[in-house]
């Protein structure tokens, strides 16, 4: 799958707004920088028409011992992880939707 850079995004968007190129990758890199800010002060966003951004709490995991690498066959152990905080995102249904058109 080929992905569509910042670059390209930022013509687009410039494009259909009849701004210039450096004024919407001046909006969109104010953008990126306030949502980092929400998601670090531990609240979600939620942006219609695309979808919901969330945070949630992924749980410690124990040792594990006796794990078999599949690449190499041989045992080994991995390490506990202490909790953290995960970014989750739900699609809304208008991007489920366009996504199971195109399948």
């Amino acid at each position: 799958m080929e992905k569509v850079t910042m670059k390209e995004m930022i013509a687009r968007v410039a494009g259909n707004t009849q701004s210039t190129k450096n004024d919407t990758k001046i909006i969109l890199d104010n953008f990126v920088l306030e949502l980092a800010n929400v998601f670090e002060s531990g609240r979600g966003f939620t942006f219609n028409g695309l979808g919901t951004f969330s945070i949630g709490e992924q749980s410690a995991k124990p040792e594990r011992v006796g794990v078999i690498n599949p690449s190499t066959g041989e045992k080994g152990t991995l390490p506990a992880t202490d909790a953290c905080k995960r970014l989750k995102f739900k699609p809304s249904a208008v991007i489920k939707q366009s996504l199971k058109e195109k399948l």
